[in-house]
Formats: C-alpha cells, sequence, structure tokens
C-alpha cells in the first residue's frame, strides 16, 4: 500500500488525541477475541454442542478476520481509515448483541463471524490510520499499538468472567458503543491520503506462503481455543477460568 498527499475540509484531530484513540480501538479489538473463552463451558451447557462444534464456533471469529482484510483491501481504495473504523465497530456491536439477544448456536455461530469480520475492519483500519497520521513513523507507532493489543488480551477473559453467555457479551457491547462516539469525532491529519493497490506482492511466492501459513495458524489456533477451556470448565467456574486466561495474558 502506499499514500498519496490528499485534503481534508475538517481540522484534525490533535495527534495525541488520534494516538489514544487508536490504543483503546487496539484493545478493545482484542478484548473481543479473548472474552469467548471463559463463556465456552456455559455456551456448551446452554446448547449442548459438542466440543467439535464449539471449536469450529470459536474459529469463525479469525474466520471473519479474513474475509474482513480482505474487504478492507477493496474499500480502503474508495474510503477513509476513520469509516473503516466505524464499519468495524459497527459489526463488532451487532455480533456481540447476537450473544446478548440470541438463544441459539446458530446465531452465535452467526453473531461470532460478524464480530471477526468487524474485528479485521478495526485491525486494518487501525494500521491505515497509522500510515496515514504519522508518516515515516509507523514502526514505532504500530509497536506501541500492538502492545495496546496485549493489554485487550488480559481485558478479554476480565470482561469473559461476568457470568452467563450474555453478561460479558452486554459488557464488551457498552464498551464498543462507548467507542463510537470518538470514532465518528476522528479527522487525521492533512498528510492523510488515498491508499492504492500494489499487486504485485500477489505474484511473490513468498507473500503466498506467508499469506496460507498465517490463515492456517490463525485458524488452527481458534479450533483449539475453542476445546481447552471446555477442559477447564470440569474443574473451573466461569469468573476462574476468565482469571485464569488473564493472568496467563499477563505473563
Amino acid at each position: 500500500m502506499s499514500t498519496a498527499t490528499g485534503q481534508t475540509e475538517r481540522a484534525p484531530m490533535r495527534s495525541g488525541a488520534v494516538y489514544v484513540l487508536l490504543l483503546g480501538l487496539g484493545a478493545l479489538d482484542a478484548a473481543g477475541y479473548s472474552l469467548i473463552a471463559p463463556v465456552l463451558p456455559g455456551l456448551a451447557a446452554q446448547t449442548g454442542a459438542s466440543a467439535t462444534v464449539l471449536g469450529l464456533l470459536v474459529a469463525a471469529f479469525p474466520l471473519g478476520m479474513v474475509a474482513g482484510f480482505a474487504l478492507v483491501g477493496v474499500v480502503i481504495q474508495r474510503s477513509s481509515p476513520a469509516r473503516l473504523l466505524l464499519a468495524g465497530l459497527v459489526l463488532v456491536a451487532a455480533g456481540s448483541l447476537g450473544f446478548v439477544l440470541g438463544a441459539e448456536l446458530g446465531v452465535f455461530a452467526v453473531s461470532r463471524l460478524v464480530m471477526g469480520l468487524g474485528s479485521g475492519c478495526l485491525w486494518l483500519g487501525i494500521t491505515f490510520a497509522t500510515l496515514a497520521a504519522w508518516p515515516g513513523q509507523e514502526y514505532l507507532c504500530m509497536s506501541r499499538i500492538y502492545a495496546a493489543y496485549s493489554t485487550g488480551g488480559l481485558l478479554g477473559p476480565l470482561l469473559g468472567a461476568i457470568h452467563g453467555v450474555s453478561g460479558p457479551f452486554a459488557a464488551y457491547l457498552t464498551l464498543v458503543l462507548l467507542a463510537i462516539v470518538p470514532v465518528l469525532t476522528l479527522r487525521l491529519p492533512v498528510t492523510a491520503g488515498a491508499f492504492t493497490s500494489d499487486r504485485r506482492a500477489l505474484r511473490s511466492p513468498g507473500f503466498r506462503a506467508a499469506a496460507v501459513a498465517i490463515a492456517f495458524a490463525v485458524l488452527a489456533l481458534g479450533t483449539l481455543e475453542g476445546v481447552l477451556p471446555l477442559h477447564f470448565g470440569t474443574k473451573l467456574g466461569q469468573s476462574q477460568i476468565g482469571v485464569l486466561y488473564a493472568a496467563t495474558a499477563a505473563r
């Protein structure tokens, strides 16, 4: 991806405010992925689903992320990072609402897929916003945002420790809705420009191999993470599993 100089009609937000917002969105995005683990034993009890089915349910999130990446690659050429962030939050909110109001496994699976799609939009929206706001400092800024993602990996299980299936997602939905407000006011600096595609990378064998390996790793990890909490659930309660996962993330 490359950037071209663009203009904005409205004054941009202060650089520090944009940075804080992107850090918070990174943590929020990661929390949406990690809050599912403590909930899985309750989901199994409520729906009667097997470990295999729940593993596929968890894998729906990274599958949605991969689809979100592909979608963003097309949309970003005709849109802006701020709109991608807003779209990602709306999708994540819609998926979370499915867990709050739903009661059937099919609803949960679709909701988790939609959350993953929104997460893909958020992840790349954050990345493109960083590229646009701090040209020449991308690596430094993104390393700090990745640290915020680590914080979200701690927050997610703590939200998942809230009792029941709907409770954790209701709490997460509240945070997502609150995040929409500052995103609506996001104005990137005037140095922000349009993003265009460089399709030469798609013809590189190394790029293709890396893309397949990453996709496989993400989906495999998601499937395995759907099984492990069920084993913990034979000895631990939901809140205990949440604390266990949060402690592991903090190490």
